[in-house]
């Protein structure tokens, strides 16, 4: 999925003049550490349906996935 969304990034400043997406993102994720980026899930996380089930998966997997995230961004 990273390797995706970096690739994304990486189509948008090929097809513009804005710079190079993919650097200044990781750039900016790397700002934050493990637990900002949580809490940062939990906020995007609140603007889903309670119900849902996929609300039940993110919330079960948050913190391993907040975690993974953060190490995935650290080591690129």
């Amino acid at each position: 999925m990273v390797e995706g969304f970096l690739h994304g990034l990486d189509e948008k400043s090929e097809s513009s003049d804005v710079g190079n997406l993919r650097q200044a993102f990781i750039e900016f994720f790397r700002q934050f550490n493990p637990e900002q980026i949580i809490e940062i899930i939990k906020k995007m996380l609140e603007s889903n349906h309670p119900d849902s089930s996929e609300t039940a998966v993110i919330q079960k997997n948050l913190e391993s996935h907040g975690k993974l995230l953060y190490s995935i961004f650290k080591n690129l």
